[in-house]
């Protein structure tokens, strides 16, 4: 009998042994389910940038107006025209394509100091200036002028030729521009 109670006991002890490690395995399975919900995590933020990517591609474009001479040069035509960025370099691209500046116009520098802009143009601008009548002239600064002081809502621009104040065969322009 005590040979069978010892049996018994061992036997129950190797269950319980058995049992515990079903518990120790049910404990391991577990882990392995939480390794799968990082991976539904991780799928998540990877929508998310598809999700946010075609707003950032269209949130650079902008409208522009641009000032454009009339026929006669008795004023200013405005036209709204989607450049890629608001920025001095697509706006000045923009009013090559309309015909208002020379191909060869280039901007050296620009900067924004409050409401007063500073745009520093190249050569090929003062060339293109001084080859116009005054009313040519009126209509090219102009269109410059007006299509900067809108696009950045400034309220003057001083424009300088390759550092030096701007000079034409009609005037000298040495004092910030407003509006034409």
């Amino acid at each position: 009998m005590k040979k069978i109670a010892i049996l018994l006991l061992c036997v129950l002890l190797l269950t319980g042994c058995k049992a515990q490690g079903s518990a120790q395995g049910s404990t391991t399975e577990p882990p392995t389910t939480p390794a799968a919900e990082p991976q539904a995590t991780t799928q998540t933020p990877a929508t998310e940038p598809q999700t946010t990517e075609p707003q950032t591609t269209a949130s650079p474009e902008q409208t522009v107006t641009l000032y454009v001479p009339n026929e006669d040069a008795s004023g200013f035509d405005q036209k709204q025209v989607q450049v890629s960025s608001l920025s001095e370099g697509s706006i000045l691209e923009a009013l090559i394509q309309e015909g208002v500046l020379a191909s060869d116009v280039q901007i050296i520098s620009f900067r924004q100091e409050g409401d007063q802009l500073y745009l520093d143009m190249n050569g090929a601008f003062g060339t293109q200036l001084r080859s116009m009548g005054t009313a040519g002239e009126v209509a090219i600064l102009g269109s410059l002028v007006n299509t900067f002081l809108t696009a950045y809502n400034a309220s003057s621009v001083t424009v300088t030729e390759n550092g030096q104040l701007l000079e034409s065969g009609h005037a000298i322009y040495d004092a910030p521009l407003e509006m034409f």
